[in-house]
């Protein structure tokens, strides 16, 4: 029992882990074709237009923000443990 015990632990410890790399790397990949419309924003001479662009550029940067904290979850960033247990 107890080594099952230990192997769930290592299992979700692993899917913790799985989680943050795909969640680094679906952050990565949703910001960097925002960032390269705010460069070409930039480009935009019409100040009006340019302000109003970079309002809605905000809006999906804060709503991406949100997602990514909510699938983290209430945890992140907090140190996990493993804990071992032996019979006696």
């Amino acid at each position: 029992m107890i080594e099952l015990f230990n192997k769930m632990q290592q299992q979700v410890l692993n899917v913790l882990k799985s989680r943050t790399v795909v969640l680094g790397a679906i952050s990565h990949d949703i910001r960097a074709p925002l960032t390269a419309l705010k460069l070409k924003i930039a480009l935009v001479e019409d100040d009006d237009l340019k302000a109003s662009l970079n309002i809605h550029i905000d809006k999906i940067e804060q709503m991406i923000t949100s997602s990514l904290d909510f699938l983290k979850g209430p945890h992140a960033g907090k140190q996990r443990k493993m804990l071992i247990y032996q019979r006696y």
